[in-house]
């Protein structure tokens, strides 16, 4: 596996990651509104889904850039 390819992987895995986090935190923040509604908590829930959903975007901008440098490499 060459380099690019190697750290190609490790973005779409981190992607692949945080995009089961958010569907987690989803899930609690959506429990946490019917259940218990305790703000502090709450708060801190939609924080830290913003935080990881804009780590997100970073590793789905750094996964199309790999892309595209892959293809330039291989000359398509």
């Amino acid at each position: 596996m060459s380099a690019l390819s190697s750290h190609f992987h490790s973005i779409a895995e981190t992607v692949s990651l945080f995009e089961s986090k958010i569907a987690a935190l989803d899930g609690e923040i959506a429990v946490l509104k019917i259940t218990d509604h305790n703000a502090r908590h709450l708060s801190f829930l939609l924080r830290l889904r913003r935080e990881y959903s804009e780590i997100l975007a970073r590793c789905e901008g750094l996964a199309e850039a790999c892309n595209v440098l892959s293809e330039s490499m291989s000359g398509n």
